[in-house]
């Protein structure tokens, strides 16, 4: 009996004949359905359904309609929650294999993932949900971007945009989260160094005692800076060492400009600031 109900709300969703919206009421009601079914059971039910999982694909990236596109991705990812799905999306759209499906959605009907990214490409806009805020498996280690138009083109290298949607590569902002927090701490202390050596350099007259002991803490200064960027280092590589193994090369390789960039523009601007003082 679910069987055919299933084939009868599915083969609804897809009529392009029907207006959009009691498509979309449609779907979600399916979707809760699919809910409510024992675990076992689904297990039996969604391969009998998967004869849906093409035009439902397609419909995801044609149909425009934000609401709708999440109620599509989620139904998909009921049916067949692996990467078959996103074969199927290879086939039939060669240049939307930037697509990566897996992010957050292992083991989802089992109910081991509990958090939703929802997206809208036309709106630049990425909105995190979680599924079971009372699950002790949520994943507080994860950036939380809701509703924050992504500009940052830090951010950009860490998503794959496809058509109108949006989804976050897996691990990839844990180990962000990680490295904006200690990149922080040293931007900190090369302000500070800034600061104090154009104060040095302004001022008219310097004791020999203001001297060795503006020196003494521009020392110190530089050491805390060195321990810095060799803690950002050692984050780096161990960051890379658990989380990025897992994570896509190409993703891999951004991470790795990404930061030797960082890097060496941060010993640039040391060294230069030593300079200016010794020159003073």
């Amino acid at each position: 009996m679910l069987v055919g109900l299933g084939k009868t709300m599915l083969e609804f969703v897809l009529n392009s004949k029907q207006n959009l919206s009691p498509r979309k009421a449609m779907l979600e009601t399916f979707i809760l359905c699919l809910a409510d079914c024992d675990f076992d059971f689904e297990e039996e039910l969604c391969p009998i359904l998967r004869c849906y999982l093409a035009p439902l694909v397609k419909l995801l990236v044609n149909c425009g309609e934000y609401k709708m596109q999440c109620f599509v991705l989620e139904a998909i990812l009921h049916l067949e929650a692996d990467n078959t799905s996103l074969n199927r999306v290879f086939q039939l759209w060669p240049d939307v294999k930037q697509a990566f499906l897996s992010c957050t959605f292992q083991d989802f009907n089992k109910g081991s993932s509990n958090m939703w990214v929802d997206i809208n490409c036309g709106s630049r806009t990425v909105s995190v949900q979680y599924l079971n805020p009372q699950s002790q498996k949520t994943r507080s280690s994860v950036i939380i971007i809701d509703h924050h138009k992504v500009a940052n083109a830090a951010l950009e290298k860490r998503f794959a945009v496809v058509n109108r949607y949006l989804i976050e590569i897996e691990n990839e902002m844990q180990v962000m989260d990680a490295h904006q927090t200690q990149l922080k701490t040293f931007e900190q202390q090369l302000s500070r160094l800034r600061e104090y050596i154009t104060k040095m350099i302004s001022s008219q007259s310097l004791s020999s005692k203001n001297v060795s002991h503006s020196l003494s803490q521009m020392h110190e200064l530089h050491r805390k800076l060195c321990d810095e960027l060799d803690k950002l280092e050692s984050s780096r590589k161990n960051d890379l060492d658990t989380d990025m193994n897992s994570a896509r090369d190409k993703s891999v390789d951004v991470m790795r400009q990404f930061w030797a960039h960082e890097r060496k523009q941060a010993f640039l601007k040391m060294n230069s600031a030593i300079q200016a003082m010794l020159l003073c």
